[in-house]
């Protein structure tokens, strides 16, 4: 059961044209960084099914984490999926070879 004071609050919030926005810019932003946490975990995952080694070391972590654009995680994701060898990975990385 809703209390008067809480149908109140909630109509002048639905009504808010300023609320409303800022409302959607969250939920835009939201959307957008749990895309970028899909693309990372599917890099990961790639990495992991192709070169469990050097998926598990702290540094592909880090260069994959530390990417905060979506093209560049969707190209990466791509290239990942392509690369021949461990070395390649390493250099699409940006990574020292080994």
């Amino acid at each position: 059961m809703q209390l008067p004071h809480e149908k109140i609050i909630r109509e002048m919030i639905e009504d808010d044209p300023v609320v409303q926005e800022l409302l959607a810019e969250a939920y835009n932003e939201a959307r957008a960084q749990g895309y970028l946490r899909g693309l990372r975990r599917s890099v990961l995952n790639v990495l992991r099914v192709q070169f469990p080694v050097l998926a598990a070391t702290p540094q592909v972590q880090q260069a994959v984490a530390s990417i905060q654009d979506t093209d560049t995680l969707e190209q990466l994701f791509e290239q990942m999926l392509r690369v021949p060898d461990e070395q390649t990975a390493r250099i699409v990385l940006g990574l020292p070879s080994e």
